[in-house]
């Protein structure tokens, strides 16, 4: 990212395809034939996106997919208009970031670990400056 910024669209579509912050959505049902009214729905946000009928190779972090068609904020009819905002906000970040820490490293031996089942994120970043 640091020698190729253009890359940080691909690479934040991607991050939220593969690995969403909430994985799990809750929802209650209108009601229906199937579902009685105010039933409780979770919806898999974290699975659509491995959907192997959907993408080839869904377990690959691939920055280059054509098309990553993330879910993380929605889609259809009710996609929030905010999605282009946060990916704005997180492109300004990361290369504010990266052009203040031009040396940011992983920590030695860290590994990021996400957790969670509602949201997931790590518990923490262990980074080195220099």
């Amino acid at each position: 990212m640091r020698a190729r910024p253009g890359l940080i669209p691909g690479a934040w579509a991607e991050s939220l395809r593969r690995d969403p912050p909430a994985p799990v959505v809750l929802r209650r049902a209108l009601g229906g034939t199937t579902l009685p009214a105010g039933a409780v729905v979770a919806c898999l946000i974290g699975s659509a996106g491995r959907d192997p009928y959907r993408f080839a190779d869904p377990d690959r972090y691939d920055i280059f997919r054509a098309d990553p068609a993330h879910l993380a904020f929605g889609a259809g009819p009710h996609y929030c208009p905010a999605t282009a905002l946060a990916g704005l906000a997180a492109e300004c970040g990361l290369r504010a970031l990266l052009d203040a820490m031009p040396g940011l490293r992983w920590a030695p031996g860290f590994r990021s670990a996400p957790q969670g089942l509602m949201t997931r994120a790590p518990r923490r970043l262990l980074v080195r400056p220099c």
